[in-house]
């Protein structure tokens, strides 16, 4: 650990009266772990429920960048309204409602599709590219202007991957805060 990250816990754990045996200073040094900042660790040190599981299940949201769970959700419950006991269960719907939403953010890249069927002047591996371009959530719009400019494979490669980086760098920027 850094010193910063020292400090911090020393911190926290004087701001919320935590003993060295305490089980939450296994989240907070967890968290710390991970690189996460000191507000986004009291938003889950800081909640009132008083189960250790809960305040672990925000962390492992606040890590995956997912919205934390208020317990008052439709994935929180069961098919009879009650809420989910098991935990892993819990997590697995608010996984599977975060990705379902992600899903439907996906683009149908419908011109891209239409112009590949009718342009015969395009390289598998122009083909091949466009699809990862595609694949990685490039805009319809851009995957069309490098299908039209006939970029080479390779061309559309780099700016795939410029794409990929400048979205990790969006992703970390978003979840550290």
């Amino acid at each position: 650990m850094t010193e910063r990250q020292i400090e911090t816990a020393k911190k926290l754990m004087e701001e919320y009266e935590l003993s060295a045996e305490s089980p939450e200073n296994t989240l907070l040094y967890l968290g710390l772990g991970y690189g996460l900042s000191e507000d986004t660790i009291r938003s889950y040190l800081g909640r009132k429920e008083d189960s250790l599981l809960e305040k672990h299940l925000c962390m492992l949201c606040r890590i995956l960048s997912m919205d934390v769970p208020d317990g008052d959700t439709d994935y929180d419950k069961n098919v009879t309204g009650q809420m989910m006991p098991d935990p892993v269960d819990r997590l697995d719907a608010i996984m599977r409602e975060h990705y379902k939403a992600s899903d439907s953010k996906e683009r149908s890249y419908e011109q891209v599709i239409e112009f590949i069927l009718n342009d015969s002047g395009l390289s598998a591996a122009q083909i091949e590219q466009l699809r990862l371009a595609a694949q990685a959530g490039v805009p319809e719009d851009e995957v069309m202007k490098m299908a039209k400019g006939k970029k080479e494979p390779m061309e559309i490669k780099r700016c795939v991957e410029f794409f990929r980086m400048l979205n990790l760098k969006e992703k970390r920027k978003i979840r550290f805060k």
